[in-house]
């Protein structure tokens, strides 16, 4: 608590140089700085690596936030709107390029400006080797379709992330006889039937990694990650297992002991925190659309926490779909539902196979 309270907000003052701007016939704002300002402006900051950059000038933003990662993160969501702003101001002329860094005042480093990615992953499409494929990729339109809306949740501005995510969600799971938030409980169930096997498969590649033993020597025959999750498993229930390198991996360790001893109890929790995740992204984009509201204090956190949840569950679906042609993301669901509540009466089912 005591760190909590002395983390206090300061105002950042965050250079972007512009690389080319067609100025139109509009005034450039006093946060503007000249080709000249701005050269002299960077040769007066304490930088560890010279920097060069063959820019017109620069825009100047002031940011009160708690650090300058933050500062940099609020910048680049303003140069996006600003971008945005340009290419309906100037259609036949768009001429505006920011660099892909920023400066701090007084600060040794210069910050990247592109936007992180938000770890939406659905890689079925690749693991199948369909990715680039256009004419016999598998999928029905509403899929395909779903697929097109979910991007923007991975590199978009804030306001289309959350109206994009949210939206393709529904193109797979409205459903007339169920209100919209529905969706949010059936994701949450795909996405807890799909948590064991991936966290089982990581810390089978982590144990892998720093030991050598009789359970390694299996991993190495395994011709899926499934049947390396159920090694690891049988390691587990034998607790025949050597201690992990790092403390994360000893702490997954304990989360699936736990789940493989109850795991109806285990995967319930997992679904019900994992449903409020996707709640919430369904209430920003209803802000958005629906009230216009664009800074919500609980935006960032949103989109910190469901896109890769969003993109898990979407893996399985675009799996299953792949893989066996059924195309009704229905029928999965109710398979999620069914595999946690049946999970603990069938002592004999694997944790890592809930949704097969």
């Amino acid at each position: 608590m005591r760190l909590l309270e002395t983390r206090t907000t300061q105002i950042y003052k965050v250079l972007v140089p512009v690389l080319r701007i067609n100025k139109g016939s509009s005034a450039l704002p006093n946060n503007w700085l000249s080709a000249s300002d701005t050269a002299k402006w960077i040769g007066t900051q304490p930088l560890t690596n010279p920097v060069s950059i063959r820019h017109v000038g620069s825009f100047i933003f002031m940011k009160e936030t708690r650090d300058p990662w933050r500062a940099v993160e609020f910048v680049g969501d303003t140069i996006q709107s600003l971008q945005s702003r340009v290419s309906l101001g100037i259609p036949t002329d768009n001429h505006l390029e920011f660099s892909n860094v920023a400066l701090i005042e007084n600060s040794r480093r210069t910050y990247p400006l592109d936007r992180p990615g938000r770890q939406v992953e659905v890689q079925s499409l690749s693991r199948q080797g369909l990715l680039y494929e256009t004419e016999r990729l598998g999928l029905d339109i509403r899929l395909k379709s779903a697929l097109d809306l979910l991007e923007p949740l991975e590199q978009g501005a804030p306001g289309s992330a959350v109206s994009g995510g949210w939206a393709s969600i529904e193109a797979i799971l409205k459903r007339a006889d169920a209100p919209p938030s529905t969706a949010a409980d059936e994701m949450a169930s795909l996405v807890a039937c799909s948590f064991p096997r991936a966290e089982l498969t990581t810390l089978s590649y982590a144990y892998e990694e720093g030991n050598s033993d009789a359970i390694t020597s299996q991993f190495s025959t395994a011709t899926s990650n499934q049947m390396r999750c159920n090694i690891l498993i049988g390691a587990i229930d034998g607790a025949s297992l050597a201690p992990f390198a790092k403390h994360s991996d000893e702490a997954a360790l304990t989360r699936m002991q736990n789940l493989i001893i109850q795991p109806s109890s285990e995967l319930s929790k997992i679904r019900e925190h994992t449903a409020q995740t996707f709640r919430r992204l369904y209430r920003q984009r209803n802000l958005v659309l629906h009230a216009g509201v664009f800074d919500s204090v609980a935006m960032a956190s949103v989109l910190r926490c469901a896109p890769p949840l969003v993109g898990a569950a979407f893996d399985r679906i675009v799996h299953r779909a792949l893989t066996t042609g059924e195309q009704s993301c229905h029928d999965l669901v109710a398979r999620a539902h069914l595999s946690i509540r049946m999970a603990s009466s069938n002592p004999t089912r694997s944790v890592a196979e809930l949704l097969d």
